[in-house]
Order: structure tokens, then sequence, then C-alpha cells
């Protein structure tokens, strides 16, 4: 049983990982095809400085493109802060329906223990009454009868 709950598990977080990866490509590939180049122009707007810089003569030049160095740190300073935020509530999601899930598993053990207790209580007190069938037909002798869950059920079935 421990294996089967253990392989389930293995392949449950395969699966996550693999629609994770899928799910990754997807939205790379609209972003990149599907917006025809929006956001190469629009983190080149961003994080990008532009300057002609003029040769001597001044009639020829070139652009002399710059990445804003500190304009990208704020952009990774933000993903991470982003990415932390997801990741602490992914985990404490994660926590809460653990904990949901074995408080339930609990209770359920909980309750079985209580129904066979009441069962075997039930059984025991019906079983040694003086009005109980084989109290009664033996008055005479005195009846020493071994008592297990299984009696009890039985005693309770008739």
């Amino acid at each position: 049983m421990k294996v089967k709950a253990r392989l389930k598990r293995i392949l449950i977080t395969i699966l996550l990982l693999i629609g994770g990866f899928f799910l990754c490509h997807f939205i790379y590939v609209v972003i990149d095809r599907g917006l025809n180049g929006y956001v190469v122009d629009r983190f080149e707007e961003e994080y990008m400085s532009h300057q002609w810089v003029e040769l001597e003569g001044g009639e020829e030049g070139y652009y002399n493109h710059r990445i804003s160095w500190w304009r990208v740190k704020e952009l990774l300073y933000e993903a991470f802060l982003v990415l932390i935020i997801v990741w602490v509530l992914s985990l404490r999601l994660a926590s809460v329906l653990y904990a949901s899930r074995r408080e339930k598993k609990i209770i359920h053990a909980a309750s079985g223990m209580i129904t066979r207790t009441v069962t075997i209580t039930t059984a025991a007190s019906l079983l040694f009454t003086a009005n109980h069938p084989l109290r009664t037909a033996r008055s005479n002798r005195t009846i020493c009868i071994r008592y297990t869950a299984k009696a009890a059920c039985r005693i309770l079935d008739r």
C-alpha cells in the first residue's frame, strides 16, 4: 500500500513538472510569435538606452545600444519578490491542505476506535445482563465466555 502511494505521488509530481514545462513553453510561444516582437520592442524601450555616435566628419556614425543595468536590476528584484510571494503562498496552501487531509484521517481513525469501543461495550452489557437468554437458560452454572470483538459483533447481529 505504501509503495502504491509513493509511486502515485512520484507520478503526480512528474506529471505536474511536465505540465508546467508545456505551460511555460506555450506562454513563450504566445509571447514570442503571437505578439510579433512586442515583448522585444518593449524590453528595448524600457531597459536599453540608444545613442547616436557621430564619427569624425559628421556625416557618418552609428547607434550605441547600452543596457540600463539599474533598470534590469529593478526588474529582477521585482520578479524575485513576486516569485518568493508565489512560493510562500503555495507552500502555505500545501501545508493547509496536508493538515486538513491529516486531520480528516485522524478524525476517521478516532471515530472508528469510538465505534469499536461502543460496539464492544454494548455487546458486553447485552451478554452479561440477567435477562440474556444464555444467562437465564443456565442459571445454575457459571458461564465463562472468552470475549472477543468477533463475539461481540455476533451478539449484536442477533
